[in-house]
């Protein structure tokens, strides 16, 4: 079955059939996302970091590659990278002032953080961190300490009862 269109049209109205104008099915184009980084502030949050390099024999090598990757940008005041089971692949990189954090947040977005030796990188995922780090509030006065959460141990594989 074949369907004549107007001379000029070159085919059908939008959303009738044929492929669309970039030639890519719908579900198959580039979604737009719209991402919240978060009230600025001169603390970064960043995730995605590979989980090996959480460790603890590498935490080292992680933060200084941290440093490496963010001086450019600016002053950095305090690196945190945890390696307890519940904060592996995830960073925080503390500024001297705000326009850095904003710099490096817009810089470095999407970009893989890899370690030389273990290779492996993943894109990094960069935002605001919701609240003022303790290093800024130690500078500024205004810290007081946060009761200690207590978390759930982590999983070990092992099943209740089966000591028996």
């Amino acid at each position: 079955l074949s369907m004549a269109y107007p001379p000029g049209a070159g085919g059908p109205p939008m959303g009738m059939g044929g492929p669309p104008p970039n030639g890519m099915p719908p579900m198959m184009q580039p979604q737009k996302q719209v991402v919240d980084f978060g009230e600025p502030n001169c603390t970064l949050y960043i995730k995605n970091i590979n989980e090996k390099y959480s460790k603890a024999k590498v935490l080292v090598e992680t933060k200084a590659l941290l440093r490496k990757t963010f001086s450019p940008y600016g002053e950095i005041n305090d690196i945190v990278a945890l390696s307890n089971f519940y904060d592996k692949g995830q960073a925080f990189v503390v500024f001297k002032d705000l326009s850095s954090a904003q710099k490096a947040l817009q810089a470095e977005q999407g970009q893989i953080l890899s370690l030389p030796s273990l290779g492996g990188g993943k894109d990094m995922v960069i935002v605001f961190a919701r609240s003022k780090s303790d290093f800024k509030a130690k500078e500024d006065g205004s810290f007081q300490p946060r009761p200690k959460r207590m978390r759930p141990k982590p999983p070990t594989g092992a099943k209740k009862g089966a000591s028996d």
